[in-house]
């Protein structure tokens, strides 16, 4: 199977995971007494390759930080994520950090992760998940803008949901003209920048 997804071109990281899941699958056969196998020395193929980050170019960030609309079923109208879009772009925050990111992890200089898209306290994805950072000049006014925008809600962006969030930034894109990449490619652009 892992054989099978090699040839189709897939990412070291998706070969990677389905190799973990084969092996809990048959680790959880063996428990059931159903199957023998032990595959725990599986693993991705010598020649997998690591997956093609996508991120914004120069001039998509300039079109970001200058252009608030999108067009939404056939009209041209305020984008109420545009905020997101930027802060997430300048923090280099995961998109879930962004939907659980609320106004009291928020100081004058610095802000705190401590939510994830679920809306609970985590631990983070990894040891570096949760963290402070001081806030730019850049980030603030983007803050800023989002507080004018709405208000003193406990969640700073109030996104529905991450599919939400991932469909309203493809439009975006497709409105104003921005080469496409995922809510999780900004990311990849705030490291690149």
């Amino acid at each position: 199977m892992v054989d099978v997804a090699y040839s189709k071109g897939l990412s070291k990281k998706t070969l990677t995971s389905l190799c973990y899941d084969l092996k809990s699958f048959c680790k959880w056969m063996r428990l059931k007494r159903i199957s023998t196998l032990h595959p725990e020395d599986l693993k991705p193929p010598a020649g997998a390759r690591n997956s093609v980050k996508t991120i914004l170019q120069p001039s998509d960030v300039l079109k970001l930080f200058n252009i608030d609309t999108t067009l939404l079923r056939g009209r041209t109208v305020a984008d109420e994520y545009v905020n997101d879009y930027r802060f997430q772009v300048v923090t280099g925050l995961r998109p879930g950090e962004i939907i659980g990111l609320r106004w009291c992890y928020i100081h004058e200089s610095r802000c705190d992760v401590r939510r994830n898209i679920y809306k609970e306290e985590t631990h983070g994805k990894n040891e570096n998940a949760v963290r402070s950072f001081a806030l730019t000049d850049t980030a603030k006014a983007v803050l800023n803008a989002q507080r004018e925008f709405t208000g003193d809600f406990e969640s700073v962006f109030c996104i529905k949901s991450e599919s939400t969030y991932r469909h309203r930034w493809a439009l975006y894109c497709s409105s104003n003209g921005i080469n496409p990449c995922t809510p999780y490619e900004l990311r990849h652009t705030f490291v690149s920048m």
